[in-house]
């Protein structure tokens, strides 16, 4: 032990202001302060009361400001004693056990703090470097933030540092510590690398959390710490399970729980604390009571004197500590942690303290004087006093204490360099206009100003929320409202955002309108079940005999770096439930006249207001108006494409629409405005005027607002009017990250507006050549199914999917995955069971088609070519295979064209209206018709096809093949005619409906067989070409021909022997 230069006394009080009997003392809060007492002598004659036993005495006699607190003018607390001032007297412990039987003492020979009887040189110098290291951090980033490096906000510990290095010195590596938004300290003193802190604030791949937590979410699971929280409170039933863990897993470990004054009113405080008590859980619950929870002092906020007086109501001990000096905090850890390890339970430390800064960066510290905050940090600035206890005591020199500071300049600033010089984290890993000239009001005035004409036309309105008062709301909404009209009408309530929003339930039901303001949206988790099962209930509940007249506003959103806790769009979580009303306004006219029909609403209405619309501008009548929920309004006329959006989402979508119709697209924007009920009349209609939908929304994606006007839009009329599948654009299937970049690529941005918008109005080209077979999904020699996927071919437009046409075994695959082929090339044959075919040197290309979707026989169903589709093609010949969209089929209904035949031009092969549209069967002039006789030869049996057709002249030969076939053939009965054939175009092979196997079962009526050949054939030639038919085909094609609608060059009707061509009748 370090030799004392002179004796030194116990810290005694002075008064901080005149005091008058009866005062209760609090030691070091409103009413005293600690000063030193040179010598014990001094300190004893003079008959000063150690500070330690002064919480909750009395004053006897009056106190002047300044003046010694002795036993002379004070009583001690009750149960207490003053002992020789040599000795130590520990903090007085409040809970279960009377103050008498609390009173350590120790006495070895030293009257020093326990800092410096517990703790070497070198452990308390590493305890004013880490001391030093927080406050420069602090200051770091705050400068950076200040030159723009830092995005978002920050929440500052200059101030709180004994506090954080205090509660760690007893720690081991393995405990654990949970953190607040306020926690930068607590990582630091926990043992965190200030590089990859600071790199984490920049937003960087190095940073802790690779730039998606920021300041509020700072973790390093590996030292211990399981995270910094954004939400208040939040932390503190997080401890508590990893504390029941260690206790499961008999590890030793003991858990910190850090939190600010204000958590104590929520009510995951109460409830984790219950829960620690019952099962004896190593877990220290640690109150960093700065005297404010934001804006609102903890007198106004909390009903007990202490947030330790709170430890009786759970058994466990309650220990308050001045947080500014280390060495109580250490003394009140050390024996709180040790407590733990026994298996004795947990202990709740409240260290009373002083934040220098703001609550955040925004904070204007309206709700503090100069003189407090100067006066914190002259008098009782942390670091300040445990260096002068270092030097008084002998610990170090003024030569040890420039060296700390140069060593900690030094980090903070290769810290700061590091995290510049880091890289940004990789993009690809995120997975009303009015007809008057008025005046322009900003978003949040606009809100003001409404919430301003209800409370002076109505005296039942009045507004409750976190920091609504003085400070104005969070982003400044509520303004000077409180001036206004009171404090009684602009209600502060404490961090309780359940029990705010419980009582503003009750008020609206007992014939009040109150509007409750949450500070974030996400914060509404926190109140889910006062909103969803009273509020949304209570009405159906008790039978229309009640109403809940209830506004609850909501600031949503990303785009301000506030991260994964402050960020989210729920207005689908609410929309989701019966008995409210959710809006979501995009301007400030909007803003102002939803919100006074909302306060005139008898049901309750939330409010969803972006954070970046807050400060846009734009015309705001004067006076009092409504504008109607759950009427969507149509803000930009179009023919080509509607947009519907919400909230900040409908600017983006009007900007994508101006840059649009450049490109000769003309894009209907209508703006949602309301979730629930949403206006089905004007987006169907909007839709039926379109025939396209894209849903623009900054929620999560699945499950989001844009699901439901999908599915509004598929069970109405309009589906029969959609020519494209409907496109939603929602938010990331991720939360909300802290770096910009990232930021911006979880939610829709314009460029991804544009993109999606142009593929789904343009849809693909018909001018594809060649593909890349990307994926085989059946091997050769698998047998497969008429209609099973077997192989993907991607070109240059798009990806398509191939499907067997018939069902037998894979033989001959002639194209490997990653092989490049002619769009319409044989890649493969399909073979019956047990039948072998070889293939001709050179096969002709074959396009297949069939007018119905009846499957193949399998008796015939060998060997068939397997080809990659081509544009323009048919459609497989699949069980409701055809790819068509709702527009197209209606078309196709109402004209009697038959899908099958139709070829697509939209994605994967889909049919839309134009390619319908392009089918309709015309009459065809005159001149198009044969001058001369059709050729015609009637033949049996399997003579030479080719030689049938070339003999018919060069024109004949030129000119394009169809093949019908008919019941009981199929492509392979005409393969040993094709044999050495070569065209210059592929075949078009139609195949007929499988009738049987007999002349008895050809149909009667084969006209509109005939009538759907005919179009199936004009589909894909307008130009002369060459038929040739089978069997049943034949007699089809003889009804084609005598049509009259086709320049058929050449006819060859063939039949196998004893099977006429007839139909027969009857």
């Amino acid at each position: 032990m370090v030799p004392l230069a002179k004796p030194v006394a116990e810290v005694c009080a002075v008064a901080k202001k005149d005091l008058k009997v009866g005062d209760t003392l609090d030691a070091i809060g409103e009413y005293c302060y600690r000063a030193w007492i040179m010598t014990a002598p001094e300190a004893r004659a003079a008959g000063a009361i150690p500070c330690g036993l002064l919480q909750g005495g009395t004053v006897t006699a009056p106190i002047a400001k300044g003046a010694l607190i002795t036993s002379a003018n004070a009583a001690p607390i009750p149960g207490s004693k003053i002992v020789e001032l040599r000795q130590r007297q520990d903090k007085l412990v409040y809970g279960a056990m009377a103050p008498a039987t609390n009173a350590k003492f120790k006495d070895d020979g030293s009257n020093l703090p326990f800092a410096f009887r517990h703790y070497s040189p070198e452990q308390l110098k590493e305890a004013l470097r880490k001391m030093y290291l927080i406050r420069r951090f602090e200051e770091g980033a705050e400068e950076s933030y200040t030159r723009g490096l830092i995005h978002g906000t920050m929440h500052l510990s200059i101030g709180q540092e004994a506090s954080a290095v205090g509660i760690s010195m007893p720690l081991h590596d393995n405990d654990m510590i949970t953190s607040t938004h306020r926690g930068h300290g607590h990582c630091i003193a926990k043992g965190a690398e200030v590089s990859k802190m600071f790199a984490e604030f920049f937003g960087k791949e190095t940073g802790y959390c690779k730039g998606r937590g920021g300041s509020m979410h700072i973790a390093d699971v590996s030292k211990g710490n399981l995270g910094a929280n954004g939400i208040v409170g939040g932390g503190i039933p997080i401890a508590v399970g990893a504390a029941l863990s260690a206790k499961k897993q008999k590890n030793g470990k003991v858990v910190i729980s850090y939190f600010g004054d204000g958590a104590n009113n929520e009510g995951a405080f109460h409830e984790a604390l219950n829960i620690a008590a019952i099962w004896k859980l190593p877990v220290v619950f640690v109150c960093e009571n700065n005297g404010y929870g934001m804006s609102t002092s903890t007198k106004r906020s909390t009903a007990v004197p202490n947030v330790a007086d709170r430890a009786a109501g759970y058994n466990m001990p309650g220990v308050i500590v001045d947080g500014n000096n280390l060495s109580d905090v250490a003394e009140a850890s050390n024996e709180a942690v040790e407590r733990a390890r026994r298996g004795e339970g947990p202990t709740l430390i409240e260290c009373k303290t002083y934040r220098h800064r703001g609550h955040s960066k925004s904070d204007r510290n309206r709700y503090r004087t100069k003189e407090e905050i100067e006066d914190w940090i002259a008098n009782r600035d942390p670091i300040d006093l445990f260096e002068t206890q270092l030097k008084e005591f002998g610990f170090v020199t003024d030569g040890d204490i420039e060296t700390i500071r140069a060593d900690v300049e030094k980090e903070i600033a290769e810290a700061i360099e590091f995290a510049r010089n880091s890289p940004s984290p990789d993009l690809n890993n995120l997975t009303r206009d009015m007809n008057e000239t008025i005046r322009e009001l900003s978003y949040s005035q606009a809100i003001q100003e409404a919430m301003a004409l209800a409370m002076e036309a109505d005296d039942r309105v009045f507004l409750m929320g976190e920091d609504i008062g003085v400070y104005g709301g969070a982003f400044q909404v509520t303004g000077d409202l409180v001036h206004r009209f009171g404090e009684d009408r602009v209600m502060d309530t404490p961090i309780s955002e359940l029990g705010g929003a419980g009582v503003a339930v009750g008020a609206a039901l007992t014939g009040m309108r109150p509007i409750f303001e949450f500070q974030f949206s996400d914060f509404a988790a926190l109140a889910m079940e006062q909103i969803v099962n009273q509020a949304a209930k209570i009405r159906y509940m008790l039978g229309g005999a009640v109403s809940v007249p209830l506004v609850m506003r909501f600031p949503a959103g990303s785009g301000t770096g506030a991260a994964a806790q402050h960020s989210q769009s729920l207005e689908a979580w609410l929309g989701h439930v019966p008995g409210l009303k959710v809006i979501q306004p995009s301007t400030p006219y909007d803003a102002k006249g939803m919100l006074l029909a909302a306060i005139e609403d008898p049901d309750p209405v939330m409010i969803f207001e972006h954070k970046l619309l807050y400060k846009m501008k734009g015309p705001v009548p004067e006076g009092y108006y409504t504008v109607p929920i759950g009427k969507a309004a149509v803000v930009r006329e179009g023919t080509d494409l509607t947009i519907v959006a919400s909230a900040i989402m409908v600017h983006k979508a009007l900007e994508a629409a101006r840059e649009l119709e450049k490109e000769g697209i003309n894009v209907e924007v209508v703006d949602l405005r309301t979730v629930r009920p949403m206006d089905k009349d004007t987006i169907i209609a909007s839709v039926k005027k379109t025939s396209k939908l894209m849903c623009v929304y900054e929620g999560v994606k699945t499950l989001g607002v844009g699901a439901e006007v999908s599915a509004m839009i598929a069970e109405s009329e309009a589906f029969d009017y959609l020519d494209a599948p409907i496109v939603r654009l929602g938010g990331a299937e991720t939360p909300i990250p802290y770096n910009p970049e990232l930021e911006k690529a979880t939610v829709p941005q314009v460029p991804g507006i544009l993109a999606s918008a142009r593929d789904l109005v343009k849809g693909v080209d018909m001018d594809m050549e060649t593909g890349q077979i990307s994926r085989w999904y059946a091997k050769e020699g698998d047998s497969v199914s008429k209609g099973q996927l077997l192989f993907e071919i991607e070109t240059d437009k798009a990806a398509m999917e191939v499907d067997a046409p018939a069902s037998g075994i894979l033989r001959d695959v002639k194209a490997a995955e990653g092989a490049v082929v002619p769009v319409g090339q044989c890649v493969a044959w399909i073979y019956a069971e047990g039948e072998t075919y070889a293939a001709p040197a050179s096969e002709p290309d074959v396009v297949e088609t069939a007018i119905s979707s009846a499957p193949l026989d399998a008796a015939i169903a060998s060997p068939v070519a397997a080809v990659a589709e081509t544009l323009p093609v048919a459609v497989a010949a699949v069980a409701d295979g055809v790819r068509a969209t709702p527009l197209a089929r209606r078309i196709a209904r109402e004209s009697g064209i038959d899908l099958t035949s139709v070829a697509g031009s939209g994605p994967k092969g889909r049919i839309q209206r134009r390619d319908v549209e392009a089918n309709v069967p015309q009459a065809r002039p005159a001149a198009a018709k044969p001058a001369v006789a059709i050729p015609v030869q009637a033949r049996t049996g399997d003579a030479p096809l080719h030689a049938v057709w070339l003999r018919q002249g060069n024109d004949a030969a030129l000119a394009p093949l169809v093949l019908i076939h008919g019941f009981g053939s199929d492509l392979n009965s005409w393969r040993p005619m094709l044999a050495g054939t070569t065209l210059d175009s592929p075949i078009l092979a139609i195949d007929l409906p499988g009738h049987g196997e007999s002349p008895r079962d050809i149909p009667a009526d084969i006209d509109s067989i005939a009538a759907l050949v005919e179009r199936t054939i004009a589909a894909h030639h307008a130009g002369p070409v060459v038929v040739a038919a089978h069997s049943f085909g034949a007699a089809i094609a003889a009804k084609v021909a005598a049509r009259g609608n086709l320049d058929i060059r050449a006819l060859t009707l063939i039949a196998p022997a004893g099977l006429g061509v007839r139909p027969r009748k009857g």
